[in-house]
């Protein structure tokens, strides 16, 4: 099993966006950026009891998914503080090289779409269900 700053290092010489080890050692990698590739495990979220999961960039959407998915680490280049707080409140380990207050969109001139739809939202199914939603718009 890798440790978080292997598993980030996996990711970067990869090209990924983001890249997952499960507990008993499989490789999830995605090349997709946002949330979609977080979303997308959710319906086998069991199988991500206990992994590890190191992401480019994580806001709290982002925190949300993987308090659900049940990581128990997560290593980003960039977090927002509000993840931060999320990974805290839920017991997941985090590692970052920065954090920002908010993430913001990729346009770059306003708040990441997701990371304002779950701002007051405390609750991670609650922000699931929210994420969903606007996803399939």
């Amino acid at each position: 099993m890798l440790d978080l700053q292997d598993l980030l290092r996996y990711m970067d010489e990869g090209g990924f966006t983001l890249a997952v080890q499960t507990a008993e050692g499989e490789m999830i990698t995605s090349k997709e950026r946002g949330i979609s590739p977080l979303l997308a495990l959710l319906p086998q979220k069991e199988k991500f009891c206990g992994a590890l999961a190191a992401d480019k960039v994580t806001g709290k959407a982002a925190a949300f998914l993987y308090v659900l998915l049940g990581v128990k680490g997560v290593r980003t280049h960039l977090s927002s503080l509000p993840a931060q707080r999320v990974y805290a409140a839920h017991g997941i380990a985090h590692m970052t090289d920065a954090d920002c207050e908010r993430i913001v969109n990729r346009r770059g001139d306003g708040l990441c779409p997701m990371e304002s739809a779950v701002m007051e939202i405390d609750e991670p199914e609650q922000a699931a269900k929210v994420l969903l939603a606007l996803c399939k718009k």
